[in-house]
């Protein structure tokens, strides 16, 4: 009876719920930080301790909250309108969830990382199986119904009924299950891996979000050196089957893909296209910078920082105006709501965990940590709930894993 109620505890069904991210829809986001907060006052009520951890934790849970402070405080310039309280509203998981975590006594264990990794993964592949069967009955004028029409394919996942997930954050999403994959915390045996592993970049190779690619082709060069000093055959083999059918996949599929092709077309940088995602980076990125340049000390603040980005596309290129585009960079959308100070501060909420997982050997903390900083640099995945939940819940997570679990 006793171990049913400990498998049925508050914590387990919260780890559940977050294991379970990528199929809630975006009005149920928010539910995992309700049960996790349920946990805390539990475990408050029970009077529990919590387990005792290094100064290093403590430093690395405050750093979210003091993100989020100095978020609001020096985001806050003149007028303080809806738009304000909509971004303060977005971050506050990036204030909560790591108190939370810290406050709930024992809330990481071996046990509870094996049960979100194997939801999460599950999660993650009945979310595919619905995106391709969703796609195949999908239509839209605009588009070209086929698997292999990228842009037809972004716009189907956007519009699954009742999920409704925006390309970029699946992408995140299926980047972080093939990071899961690569060692034995969901599944012990490699085939289920390579399988797991495959899955997942066929549904990246649909979608087609190139730094998401960039990052986990730049992870699996880590992973494969890593091994390569330890003499772990069976990693180095399990990376190299996956990595020779993804890169057939890839190749395969990317000779017919805009996306890809046009990363290597000279005209990409020389103008901007209403259809080439890169030229339009291209042209957002100049704006930044010129933005940057013109107020680098304290920013533009919520408000100013996308008014002045809208004056400088007006002038620039229609299309950018039409499109309404952010910084399309988190530390440079830091940088131009607060300033160098608040940039910095954004640039050590993820040095910080990246050299306590080089410090601790925590393999998952590098690779996630590592992952979410160079998508950064091409997206504001904090400007959204779903990428502000699932970044504060993930790292926070796994910065508190023991040795034991993830070497």
């Amino acid at each position: 009876m006793k171990n049913w109620v400990e498998k049925i505890s508050l914590e387990n069904v919260s780890v559940i719920l977050f294991g379970l991210f990528p199929l809630l829809p975006n009005e149920w986001k928010p539910i995992p930080i309700v049960f996790l907060g349920l946990s805390t006052i539990n475990g408050a009520v029970q009077r529990k301790r919590n387990t005792p951890r290094g100064i290093r934790e403590y430093y690395w849970f405050l750093i979210l909250p003091v993100v989020f402070i100095l978020f609001v405080i020096l985001g806050v310039k003149g007028d303080f309108n809806d738009q304000s309280v909509g971004k303060i509203e977005t971050l506050i998981p990036l204030f909560l969830i790591p108190i939370l975590i810290q406050l709930t006594p024992s809330f990481v264990t071996h046990k509870r990382i094996q049960l979100f990794s194997k939801t999460f993964i599950i999660s993650l592949i009945l979310f595919l199986l619905v995106f391709i069967l969703h796609a195949l009955v999908y239509t839209n004028p605009r588009y070209e119904s086929s698997l292999t029409h990228v842009d037809f394919m972004r716009d189907s996942v956007n519009n699954i009924p009742f999920i409704n997930t925006h390309p970029i954050y699946a992408s995140i999403m299926l980047g972080l299950g093939v990071i899961l994959s690569s060692g034995n915390l969901a599944f012990e045996r490699n085939k289920w891996r390579i399988i797991s592993i495959i899955a997942f970049t066929v549904g990246l190779l649909l979608l087609t979000s190139k730094m998401v690619l960039v990052s986990l082709i730049f992870l699996g060069l880590i992973y494969m050196i890593q091994h390569l000093f330890t003499y772990n055959r069976k990693s180095i083999g399990l990376l190299l089957i996956s990595i020779f059918i993804s890169v057939g996949l890839f190749y395969v599929y990317s000779s017919n893909n805009h996306r890809i092709e046009e990363v290597f077309q000279t005209k990409t940088y020389e103008k901007v296209h209403p259809s080439n995602s890169t030229s339009i980076r291209v042209g957002i990125l100049k704006c930044v910078s010129k933005l940057i340049l013109d107020e680098p000390i304290l920013g533009y603040g919520f408000n100013g920082s996308q008014l002045e980005l809208d004056q400088c596309y007006k002038a620039s290129d229609s299309i950018l105006f039409k499109g309404h585009y952010n910084s399309h960079n988190q530390y440079l959308g830091f940088w131009l709501y607060g300033g160098v100070l608040l940039f910095g501060i954004g640039v050590f909420m993820l040095m910080l965990p990246i050299g306590m997982a080089i410090y601790r050997k925590n393999k998952y903390l590098l690779f996630i940590s590592v992952f979410y900083g160079v998508n950064m640099l091409t997206e504001n995945i904090l400007e959204r709930q779903t990428g502000v939940i699932l970044f504060s819940f993930i790292l926070c997570f796994f910065t508190l894993t023991e040795r034991r679990v993830i070497s």
